[in-house]
């Protein structure tokens, strides 16, 4: 054999070793992904929102992701931790469910990893903007509007109750009593002057 048909076949053969080496590592690196819309809102200083988003997975194995989504600006605050399973040449719908303590306009930073995924990989991270309102519970105004309804409503309950009539009082029995009893001293005077007149008789 020739030293060119030797390295031919040599050629070859690292071609056949090479191609299914880099085959799976793209399909490692590339299998899951983070190419999803995200859908963000809810959020107030006082109460949780939400973030919804897709993991898809073009491997044909089901594979376990850790999620971690943080602030775009400061990565050390991080805002919700899970893990999920992918099914293969499928995708899992995440929820996250977090809240922010303060009103405001921020960017999150959704990242995935975990055996297989490459974090360098620009589909293994998604950065999103979503809004915290304030709450009206947060509002001053929201207490001194309470305040006033109750006090206006008590004011009404108070006029209401003077100016209502009373009820009339049942004076006839009281009055037929004081009629007996002034009919009673009538007749026990009659009868002293009776009593007087028969004496000096």
């Amino acid at each position: 054999m020739s030293l060119m048909k030797k390295s031919s076949v040599l050629m070859l053969v690292m071609i056949a070793l090479i191609v299914p080496a880099v085959a799976l590592t793209d399909n490692a690196a590339g299998a899951v992904n983070l190419n999803s819309e995200v859908q963000a809102g809810g959020f107030d200083d006082r109460g949780a929102g939400s973030v919804t988003f897709r993991v898809h997975n073009t491997g044909e194995d089901s594979v376990v992701v850790n999620i971690t989504i943080v602030d775009l600006e400061n990565q050390g605050t991080v805002y919700y931790t899970s893990s999920v399973t992918v099914p293969g040449e499928g995708s899992t719908l995440v929820t996250a469910r977090f809240t922010v303590g303060s009103a405001g306009s921020y960017y999150g930073l959704i990242k995935i990893s975990g055996e297989g995924i490459d974090p360098a990989a620009p589909t293994s991270s998604m950065s999103f903007h979503f809004t915290v309102d304030r709450s009206m519970w947060s509002n001053t105004g929201t207490y001194l509007v309470i305040i006033a309804v109750i006090a206006i409503a008590g004011i009404g309950i108070f006029i209401k109750m003077r100016s209502t009539p009373k009820a009339p009082v049942d004076t006839g029995t009281f009055t037929a009593m004081e009629e007996e009893r002034k009919a009673g001293r009538k007749e026990t005077g009659t009868g002293k002057e009776r009593y007087k007149g028969r004496s000096k008789e």
